[in-house]
């Protein structure tokens, strides 16, 4: 019953796992970035939360969650970078598997080694341990809560739970078993003999006759709503010359390489299995895409796959919402194979849980995908050396080496420039193994102690880790200004030194140029004629005189305590000069003798340039008074919208409509329209409009 309930959630889980999570990216590389010290890793395997590599002296290699010792350090720490494993009497391994939460290696004299927590068991193994029962192995496969080990004679050995019903392969009558035991092909025990290659999905698992047959068990058909399992070894029928078959513990799907093409089957929920759809397809399909293709080797990732050619060119299909095909150009899914632009003269390709690793002819390492594990909150699965949580091009993995020097270093290659006359942009790049996840720019003027303007950027950069370039949000008074510049990992609250920049001590230079607003302030003056169209109506003319000896006041709208005002001259012009762009708020008021002054008009400007003109009028005491206008931000440029609040006036009192309407800075009026009164002339009244 227990089981039952766990293969339940499980499904729940693959359900869930077609929704993308979303994530940052990088997007250049820079092969320099490689150290000279440590070895490169010759193959890679990456399973959900932690990753395994093998180094060519036959060493091992782990890194990441380790809360069942999957790592093999003899304790349950996390390790966000790879350490070597010990294993008594340091074998040369030959070839390495990771389940969920355990770890497989194969030695050199066909020994298995495994270490963390594979049901039944209950406790882990800190440290790697000797598989008893098993000798003369020459492949190993991990499932997610069972193991299998294809002996030198063709059996195929298998051992842990039946976590989907049959996986273990050894008959019905089997639910779970410590103990590695052949598969059977039927409920009479008859051992499957004359196997060359094993692989183990998510699902079921498989084997590879040397006839070319193909082998599966497990739950083999997931459609309709029907689940088929099957406890012994069956046949899988279409598939005929077969010389390869890939899968992964963490796929929900199979290819196998034949002589007449390659076919794959299984869930096809991101297009995985190159049928141009994402229709699932539990019988074998072939891959078009392809077709005619000198296909060397195949590897399958969770819910991607990466095809590698004779030539050295990796093709990939399938899922790449985390950069898991390495490549930009392919968005979010590929049905059908697609070339990796990015990667090239390739002798290796290991597709991992939701990442890829990349082993070139001259033997250094790629890796691209998910770098961030949600559990323990960790970077590092790509070895790469960045805080990254995805990386959607291929970045240098680390030589594997007995220590990393490690902080939250300072930005390297850092240059900086003046750019709109009033900003500055950084151009720099991001050392390997920095461990930071925080930028802070502070920016000084030359002389002073108190930063003018500051800003902190996140790790993240669509521009990649090298050239990278920020340009910061805030504007500078004309000056000239030094920079200071330091990283920080908030982890654990570590910083690295501060650096200052002063362009030679001559410090960067900030010219914003003679900005001006000005405000033309005109009284609405009233007409003795009224309009015939309309009773009880007064209309206004045109802006008629200016209003001289007016306080306006202006404000920026980051900034409500930087006021400045100025007063209109004869002309009705408030001039405020030398003015960075932003928005301001741009106010008249009158003073009464109540505490607060009266606002006869509030406005809004976006000031960008070397000149701006406002016009803004005020009302005359037979007028409406109290008028404030609110533009729309969501107006069109060139059109007028959004609300004006106003008091009717007192005098003549059996005014009940008004008319008003716009102009433009030539008198030319741009609409009107009508606002009625209330029956209590004392009420506020709100008018709205839309697009004049």
């Amino acid at each position: 019953m227990k089981l039952k309930y766990l293969r339940i959630i499980t499904l729940l889980a693959m359900i869930l796992s077609l929704f993308p999570s979303p994530s940052i990216s990088f997007a250049t590389t820079d092969a320099s970035q490689m150290s000279a010290a440590g070895v490169n890793p010759v193959k890679v395997v990456s399973a959900e939360s932690f990753t395994v590599a093998l180094d060519a002296n036959g060493a091992v290699w782990t890194w990441g969650k380790n809360n069942h010792s999957q790592l093999g350090t003899s304790d349950s720490a996390d390790r966000q970078y790879p350490g070597q494993v010990t294993i008594s009497g340091s074998p040369k391994i030959t070839d390495i598997a990771a389940g969920s939460d355990y770890t497989l290696a194969l030695d050199s004299q066909g020994n298995v080694w495994e270490w963390g927590m594979l049901p039944p068991n209950n406790s882990a193994i800190s440290t790697p341990t000797l598989v008893n029962g098993l000798s003369g192995i020459q492949q190993i496969a991990a499932g997610q809560t069972m193991a299998m080990a294809l002996t030198s004679d063709g059996k195929v050995m298998t051992w842990g739970s039946n976590y989907f019903e049959g996986e273990l392969g050894q008959g019905s009558q089997v639910s779970m078993n410590p103990t590695p035991s052949p598969v059977v092909t039927d409920e009479n025990d008859t051992v499957l003999t004359g196997i060359k290659e094993i692989a183990k999905g998510r699902l079921a698992s498989y084997a590879l006759k040397d006839d070319g047959t193909v082998y599966q068990w497990g739950l083999i058909d997931l459609q309709q709503n029907t689940t088929t399992t099957s406890s012994v070894a069956s046949v899988v029928s279409g598939i005929t010359g077969a010389t390869a078959i890939v899968s992964n513990p963490n796929a929900a799907f199979v290819y196998a390489l034949t002589t007449n093409g390659v076919f794959a089957w299984g869930q096809n929920s991101r297009g995985q299995l190159g049928t141009g759809d994402t229709r699932d397809s539990y019988t074998p399909v072939q891959v078009a895409s392809l077709n005619g293709k000198s296909v060397k080797l195949l590897s399958v990732g969770n819910s991607h796959a990466l095809a590698l050619m004779s030539d050295g060119s990796v093709w990939g299909i399938g899922d790449t919402t985390q950069g898991q095909l390495a490549d930009p150009q392919i968005y979010w899914q590929a049905t059908e194979f697609k070339k990796i632009s990015t990667v090239s003269k390739v002798k290796a390709a290991y597709a991992g849980y939701n990442n890829s690793f990349f082993i070139h002819e001259d033997g250094t390492v790629v890796a691209s995908g998910s770098n961030y594990d949600r559990n323990t909150r960790m970077y590092g699965l790509l070895g790469v050396g960045y805080n990254i949580d995805n990386a959607r091009i291929p970045l240098p993995m680390i030589p594997l080496a007995s220590s990393y020097e490690v902080g939250p270093k300072p930005l390297s290659n850092v240059s900086i420039q003046v750019v709109n006359n009033d900003q500055l942009k950084f151009t720099y790049d991001i050392p390997t193994l920095s461990n930071f996840d925080k930028i802070y720019f502070d920016v000084y003027l030359q002389g002073g102690s108190t930063a003018s303007l500051s800003e902190s950027t996140s790790y993240g950069s669509g521009q990649g880790v090298t050239g990278v370039t920020h340009t910061l949000n805030g504007y500078l008074p004309p000056g000239t200004y030094n920079v200071k510049i330091h990283t920080e990992y908030t982890g654990d609250h570590s910083v690295s030194d501060t650096v200052t920049y002063d362009n030679n001590a001559a410090g960067y230079t900030v010219h914003p140029g003679s900005v001006t607003l000005k405000v033309l302030v005109k009284e609405w003056n009233a007409s003795a004629s009224a309009d015939p169209s309309v009773s009880n109506s007064v209309y206004g003319s045109v802006y008629s005189a200016p209003a001289a000896d007016v306080t306006v006041t202006i404000v920026p709208d980051d900034d409500f305590r930087n006021k400045m005002t100025a007063i209109t001259s004869a002309d009705g012009v408030a001039v405020f000069d030398r003015l960075y762009p932003g928005l301001y708020h741009v106010e008249i008021t009158e003073d009464t003798s109540d505490e607060m002054p009266i606002t006869l008009v509030e406005n809004q400007v976006y000031v960008f340039g070397s000149q701006v003109t406002h016009t803004l009028h005020i009302i005359s005491d037979t007028q409406p008074t109290d008028f404030i206008y609110r533009p729309d931000s969501e107006t069109p440029t060139g059109k007028i919208g959004g609300s004006f609040y106003w008091n009717p006036s007192l005098t003549p009192s059996q005014l009940t409509e008004y008319r008003f309407y716009f102009e433009d800075g030539q008198g030319n009026k741009l609409g009107d329209m009508i606002g009625k009164t209330s029956h209590n002339p004392n009420r506020r009244i709100r008018n709205s409009f839309i697009h004049l």
